[in-house]
């Protein structure tokens, strides 16, 4: 298929001609060129200021939400020095709801596990038994084997 030749005439490539050259002169001028660079360095400098003081906020309000975390399971799971009776009811029931662990089942779990810690460390208790611990950390008591 042949190309269609466009007819341009002699004015239209004198006055492209001059354009081009008026914009490389533009370019070529060493006024212009630092300032516009000047002006890029210094928006490049705010826009770095604003994004360190962006993140830095951002990491001051996900500290204080994590920390506010602690003190709730700190509070809920019993092992902290806070207690679950300083939380406000509606506030200890929408947290009850919106969490995954179950508290109430782990605190009888610890409580199990201090009784069967106890029993363990308990001189009187039979001597027929030991305790086996996997490489999984989970302990099981068992006869004591004959000999």
């Amino acid at each position: 298929m042949p190309k269609k030749r466009l007819s341009v005439g002699l004015p239209a490539l004198l006055n492209l001609r001059a354009e081009l050259e008026r914009a490389t002169k533009e370019s070529r001028s060493s006024d212009a060129a630092p300032k516009r660079k000047q002006r890029l360095d210094d928006d490049d400098a705010l826009a770095v200021k604003e994004d360190k003081l962006a993140h830095k906020h951002a990491n001051a309000r996900a500290r204080q939400a994590l920390e506010a975390k602690a003190k709730i399971y700190d509070a809920l799971s019993g092992s902290g020095s806070a207690s679950a009776a300083q939380l406000d009811e509606s506030q200890l029931a929408k947290i009850l709801e919106e969490t995954s662990v179950d508290f109430v089942r782990r605190r009888q779990q610890l409580r199990e596990q201090v009784q069967v810690e106890d029993a363990i460390d308990d001189p009187a208790s039979d001597d027929s038994m030991v305790e086996i611990i996997d490489e999984f950390g989970r302990g099981y008591r068992s006869p004591k084997p004959r000999s």
